[in-house]
């Protein structure tokens, strides 16, 4: 009788260590995934981004183009705009306030909760435009280089 339960105790304890290894190997994976998200938003994005604004040909026009509720508010040629802060109102008394610094143009501060838009950075493109979604405002970059081609199309 002392045998069975013996070895009952010896299979349960070896399935929780096979059920701990699991839990263990589940929770490193999502760990991994995260950090790989960190690294591709504060790393590898600036670089593409830096990489994209380097590669345009020197006579090249920037325009910033500034969204809001699907209404162009302004138009900015960067390569000739000063150094420069402005405030967009938003919704219920938020707003966005917009930077232009160094022929860049980023949103510095805003009134939205989260402030994803602050720290996406500079607009380098149109393909990576800055968007602040609880006040609706886009902004992107048309760069005169660019083509009009499509690098993707969605269906």
């Amino acid at each position: 009788m002392g045998k069975k339960s013996n070895e009952k105790q010896n299979s349960s304890s070896e399935e929780r260590k096979l059920i701990n290894r699991r839990i263990f190997l589940l929770c490193l994976i999502i760990d991994i995934a995260g950090l790989l998200c960190i690294a591709y938003i504060f790393i590898i994005r600036p670089i593409v981004s830096r990489n994209i604004e380097n590669s345009l040909p020197e006579n090249n026009v920037r325009t910033a183009v500034i969204y809001q509720n699907g209404r162009e508010l302004m138009r900015i040629n960067l390569n000739t705009a000063s150094d420069n802060s402005f405030i967009i109102p938003g919704k219920k008394g938020s707003s966005n306030t917009i930077t232009i610094k160094d022929h860049d143009i980023f949103v510095s501060d805003a009134g939205c909760p989260d402030k994803l838009c602050v720290k996406q950075g500079s607009a380098v493109s149109s393909h990576i435009p800055v968007i602040c979604l609880p006040n609706k405002l886009i902004i992107l970059v048309e760069n005169s280089a660019e083509g009009d081609d499509y690098d993707a199309f969605a269906y």
